[in-house]
């Protein structure tokens, strides 16, 4: 049986046709990479709760300050829907800057934040006394998710034993409901195949199934049989399934944002011929 290698599954775009993304002054650090955060109509600029408790992962206000004088100061206002927990910050400029400053949204302004729409304004005053204000951006913080349970087959635990022919039509893949799920949220599972030999391992299959956020319901996937069978003839010491869930934090076409929350490793022999 043929197996493709690093096979990915379609993907579910969260974001309304004839709207556009558009690139947003909110810059995240997400562990080795950085980008803009993206307005997703019609949901907005979202920062995840969750991210904010990671601490290889920032949030940045980027203003329009490079070529300003020497001594220009910057200020930025954090303000929750609510009115409370306002915060202030100044940041004073020394005219040798090389790029855009970067004022951050600190972790724990999101974190009492969470549930909340938030607006942050921010402004330049010049040594002479001219101010510059921009305009405003509101941020929303979504309430954290809670998950439930994941059932892999039929009841697959950690470390078990897969044998294919108990599945000749297909694993199915179960998550409870996801509770603050929201319809811009991606649900999504990872089911991946590597052998082992001596060297190392081999990536022998990887699939990505997606589907929306549903408020209240559960979600099932099927793991098609080629994801399993067919591995018996070849020449590994071990062969390890890997089914991995998860959901995307931010809406798309925004990337990164992965929150795993739940998978198991199975040890699969293959039966039969």
């Amino acid at each position: 049986m043929h197996h493709e290698l690093l096979k990915t599954g379609p993907r579910f775009a969260s974001y309304m046709d004839g709207k556009v993304p558009t690139q947003s002054k909110i810059w995240v650090a997400y562990i080795a990479h950085g980008q803009y955060m993206l307005d997703v109509p019609p949901v907005g600029i979202v920062v995840p709760v969750e991210t904010a408790e990671h601490p290889s992962i920032g949030y940045f206000l980027e203003v329009d300050s490079l070529g300003q004088p020497a001594g220009t100061m910057l200020g930025m206002r954090w303000t929750p829907q609510d009115g409370n927990q306002v915060h202030r910050i100044t940041h004073r400029l020394t005219g040798e800057e090389t790029s855009n400053t970067r004022l951050r949204l600190e972790d724990t302004w999101i974190l009492e934040s969470e549930g909340k729409s938030v607006l942050i304004e921010h402004e330049m005053v010049l040594p002479d006394g001219t101010i510059q204000i921009a305009d405003p951006i509101t941020i929303k913080i979504p309430t954290r998710l809670v998950f439930g349970g994941m059932t892999v087959g039929n009841d697959q635990q950690q470390d078990d034993l897969f044998l294919p022919d108990e599945y000749p039509n297909g694993v199915a893949i179960h998550y409870e409901p996801i509770e603050h799920i929201q319809e811009w949220h991606t649900v999504r599972h990872i089911w991946s195949v590597a052998g082992y030999t001596e060297e190392g391992s081999i990536p022998l299959y990887n699939e990505l199934f997606v589907l929306p956020g549903k408020p209240g319901a559960s979600y099932d996937f099927l793991i098609p049989p080629e994801a399993y069978k067919g591995f018996e003839d070849l020449p590994f010491i071990r062969i390890v399934i890997f089914s991995v869930s998860e959901v995307r934090l931010a809406p798309e076409p925004n990337t990164y944002h992965y929150y795993g929350y739940g998978g198991i490793t199975m040890e699969m022999i293959e039966r039969g011929g």
